[in-house]
């Protein structure tokens, strides 16, 4: 999702941004760049093979759109009663130059591209060598190849970025950050269990952990 749509008055303001005027039901909004982010990785740490955003192109602006009438229904203290910024109407602005969104979908797929063979090869994996705490979400995967596993890690925090906490069990050896190629400290726990990573990411943002185990190096 990649969109703002707005029923009844509006207009575009000097950015392109979609207005909604006072009597408009604000149906969608276009998604923050760390939302954009989340959308990415949490579709791929879900099992997702790829990832298509929709819409491209926005409407057509139109003067008379500003005129619009208000939807007709009995819901009327829902409707926006002052005008409202709903972001980009689309991934491009009505002069078809790039959004704010477009950009950063292209800097999160330059990161995944690489890794993208990758990807398309590993299955889901019910393996706990690796579980995130707080704010952030882990999935693991295995390359059926390699028999090497992989996790895909993801700040939950729309808003700030966090230091995602990540409990490796005993069998891990090492962690290694496979978009950016460094390897990740571990921790031994005071309880025993194995030990703690820790791994900064932007809001919303997530990466690929590369999983060394006892015999899988």
């Amino acid at each position: 999702m990649c969109f703002s749509d707005i029923w009844g008055p509006r207009k575009y303001d000097e950015k392109g941004h979609l207005i909604g005027l006072p009597g408009s039901y604000l149906h969608w909004r276009a998604p923050t760049l760390a939302e954009m982010r989340w959308q990415v990785w949490e579709s791929f740490r879900s099992g997702a093979k790829g990832f298509v955003c929709y819409t491209l192109a926005p409407e057509a602006p139109d003067p008379s759109t500003a005129t619009a009438t208000a939807p007709d229904v009995e819901w009327k203290d829902v409707l926006a009663k002052n005008e409202t910024d709903l972001g980009s109407n689309a991934l491009t602005n009505p002069d078809c130059s790039a959004t704010p969104q477009l950009e950063e979908l292209g800097r999160v797929y330059k990161r995944i591209a690489p890794h993208s063979a990758l990807i398309r090869l590993w299955q889901r994996s019910d393996s706990q060598a690796i579980k995130a705490e707080g704010n952030g979400q882990a999935q693991v995967f295995a390359d059926p190849d390699s028999k090497g596993l992989y996790a895909v890690v993801l700040n939950d925090d729309l808003y700030e970025a966090r230091d995602v906490t990540l409990h490796a069990d005993k069998t891990v050896t090492s962690l290694t950050n496979t978009v950016t190629g460094q390897a990740i400290e571990l921790v031994a726990r005071a309880d025993g269990t194995g030990n703690t990573a820790t791994l900064r990411l932007e809001a919303g943002d997530g990466t690929i952990v590369s999983v060394a185990t006892h015999g899988n190096h």
